[in-house]
C-alpha cells in the first residue's frame, strides 16, 4: 500500500503523530490496514515471500525516469472555451 509521496519511515512517523495527536482513529486505522491486508491475501500476494533485496530496483534512477516520461505524457491540456470548466 503506498499512497503517498514520502519514504516509507517519514509516512510512518506521520501515522503515529496523527494517531498520537488524535487527527486519526487507531481503531478506525486498525480496520483499514486489515482491510487492505486481507484484500492482499485474496490477491496472493502472501504466497510467495520476497526474497530479493529491492533496495537496488525501487526508486531507482531508470523508475524515476520511467515514472516522470509517464506523467509528462498523461498530462491534457484543456481549454476553457466559453467557461464551461468550473
Amino acid at each position: 500500500m503506498q499512497f503517498y509521496d514520502a519514504p516509507n519511515v517519514e509516512f510512518q512517523n506521520i501515522v503515529v503523530d496523527y494517531v498520537e495527536s488524535k487527527k486519526i482513529d487507531p481503531n478506525i486505522l486498525d480496520v483499514r490496514v486489515a482491510d487492505v491486508l486481507h484484500v492482499k491475501e485474496l490477491l496472493g500476494l502472501f504466497d510467495k515471500y520476497l526474497t530479493d533485496d529491492l533496495t537496488d530496483v525501487v526508486n531507482s534512477e531508470q523508475h524515476q525516469k520511467l515514472a516522470l516520461e509517464a506523467a509528462r505524457e498523461s498530462i491534457i491540456l484543456l481549454k476553457n472555451k466559453d467557461n464551461l470548466l468550473p
